[in-house]
């Protein structure tokens, strides 16, 4: 619901998840896999809704710049881990030369080289070296690793639009610095997990399916602040109702 925006099922006797769908202007549901249903057989659940196209919309479509920073780097990343690993061990480099034609021949350490990174996955390697290759300074017999090079500024770039993404999908923004406290568990549930609860029920409704939704299991570590909360504002003066309404306790 928060990665698409929308979760669509279809109701017949039972849910069955749709992973894909079209709406007609009349509001009909053509199904991945054939047939069509009114909107009072669809379970179509929406984080927010595109009155046009009658689609949900998620948290990440409004962040598009977060969004699309986030695609470059998964894109880079793809590159860099597609890249050879290798162990290469430079060797002193001699020509070979074919003495009829003056052209370098094929088999040369650098044409070997080449095939042998293409083909390395992990392995070992010779690599020939020179001094005038090194600038004067002998290189010679050196183990070099070549293997896929991620920059640090990718890696922190990362995981600050990960950040990003998960603060706009409601978790708390102390949660990115240090871990999920539990007040920050509190407001998740009370700004995050709740509303979207609501969502999902008012979908249900219309879709002729009366749900309610118990939050007791994750709430279940907040139970003593919740209690000690219930009997501060009954003290307040509150009925026992009206505070357990406010704490969210069922009496």
């Amino acid at each position: 619901l928060m990665l698409a925006g929308e979760s669509v099922w279809a109701v017949d006797g039972e849910l069955t998840w749709v992973p894909s769908y079209s709406i007609d202007k009349s509001g009909n549901y053509t199904l991945d896999g054939g047939g069509v249903r009114s909107a009072e057989h669809v379970l179509h659940v929406r984080y927010a809704w595109d009155r046009f196209m009658g689609r949900g919309l998620g948290p990440l479509d409004g962040a598009t710049r977060v969004r699309e920073a986030g695609r470059k780097l998964e894109r880079a990343f793809s590159f860099a881990g597609n890249a050879p690993v290798a162990q290469l061990a430079r060797v002193p480099y001699q020509r070979l030369v074919n003495t009829q034609t003056g052209q370098e021949s094929p088999n040369s350490p650098i044409d070997q080289l080449t095939r042998a990174i293409v083909e390395a996955e992990g392995k070992a390697y010779l690599a020939p070296a020179s001094a005038a290759a090194t600038g004067g300074a002998s290189k010679d017999y050196e183990l070099v690793q070549f293997a896929p090079h991620l920059p640090q500024e990718n890696t922190t770039g990362w995981e600050s639009l990960n950040k990003m993404a998960l603060v706009s999908m409601g978790f708390p923004a102390s949660y990115s610095r240090q871990g999920l406290t539990r007040e920050d568990w509190r407001m998740f549930i009370t700004t995050t997990l709740k509303p979207l609860g609501r969502l999902v029920i008012e979908a249900a409704a219309r879709a002729g399916l009366p749900i309610s939704i118990s939050w007791n299991e994750v709430q279940a570590t907040d139970l003593a602040t919740r209690a000690r909360a219930f009997k501060g504002f009954v003290d307040a003066g509150l009925t026992k109702e009206e505070a357990a309404e406010v704490c969210d306790i069922k009496l």
